[in-house]
């Protein structure tokens, strides 16, 4: 994979991106690019889907994301992929079996973390989510924990906040 921003922070390498997080819980190794050659492979493939999409787009006149959702669905993927499929090595499926502790819509998701505040409160996205009253045996206000202990909210699909807490 390309070294790129999406899959690490430069100037806080310590601390993984969303996606970095996300494929370290599901035991993914990241493998970057480690040459200007197989950085450049990575972007010249790119550049052929992106300028072969814009052109068939062009071509048949399609100016909306429906339409060109469409031809992506119903015809462009399985030409692209007729003409640069490579067929592999081996026939054998080597993807691992997701385990059943693994809770993917938990791993896929954004996480942003917060501390709570001595009214028991979090602020996210410009509101303030008051923390239910019946945890309040978990005496999170103004306690000094670790990053990975602070409560963190994951916005759903529907834009609402799923409070957990982590660690």
């Amino acid at each position: 994979m390309d070294r790129h921003s999406i899959y690490r922070d430069e100037p806080h390498p310590q601390i993984p991106t969303q996606f970095g997080r996300a494929i370290k819980e599901l035991g993914v190794e990241l493998i970057g690019a480690q040459s200007p050659q197989a950085k450049g492979r990575v972007e010249r493939r790119n550049a052929v889907f992106q300028d072969q999409r814009a052109k068939e787009m062009r071509l048949r006149n399609i100016g909306s994301m429906e339409k060109g959702n469409r031809l992506l669905e119903e015809r462009f993927l399985e030409e692209l992929n007729r003409r640069y499929a490579v067929s592999a090595c081996r026939d054998a499926d080597l993807h691992r079996v997701l385990e059943a502790t693994v809770a993917l819509e938990e791993a896929l998701c954004v996480r942003e973390e917060r501390v709570v505040g001595q009214d028991g409160c979090v602020r996210w996205r410009n509101r303030w989510l008051q923390i239910a009253s019946e945890h309040a045996s978990l005496r999170l206000a103004s306690r000094a924990v670790p990053r990975v202990s602070l409560a963190s909210a994951a916005p759903t699909r529907d834009g609402h906040a799923e409070k957990r807490k982590a660690g």
